[in-house]
């Protein structure tokens, strides 16, 4: 499993449109194949971070997604309201 915990800072001005594509972005990609999870979150303590919580069964899921036209306008349209974006992904392994 892959899991993308991204971090957007997002100005005032931009916030109300930043997170309106994110949660288009997300319903949209809940329905991609291998898709496990996708929700959007505001951090009650930074109001200014708007956080990306994604889990995917396999690297090749998380692939075949950022192909997706919806990803596409996403990163079109939505990224460049963010001032900045950090991202981690994690490798979940299972264990005997």
């Amino acid at each position: 499993m892959i899991v993308l915990i991204i971090d957007a800072q997002v100005s005032e001005a931009n916030r109300a449109r930043f997170v309106e594509l994110a949660l288009r972005h997300a319903e949209a990609s809940r329905k991609d194949e291998g898709c496990l999870a996708f929700d959007i979150l505001r951090d009650a303590s930074n109001p200014g971070v708007v956080r990306f919580y994604e889990e995917w069964g396999a690297m090749a899921d998380l692939e075949a997604h950022r192909d997706t036209p919806h990803a596409a306008f996403f990163r079109e349209n939505g990224r460049p309201l963010a001032e900045s974006m950090s991202v981690r992904k994690l490798e979940a392994s299972e264990t005997g």
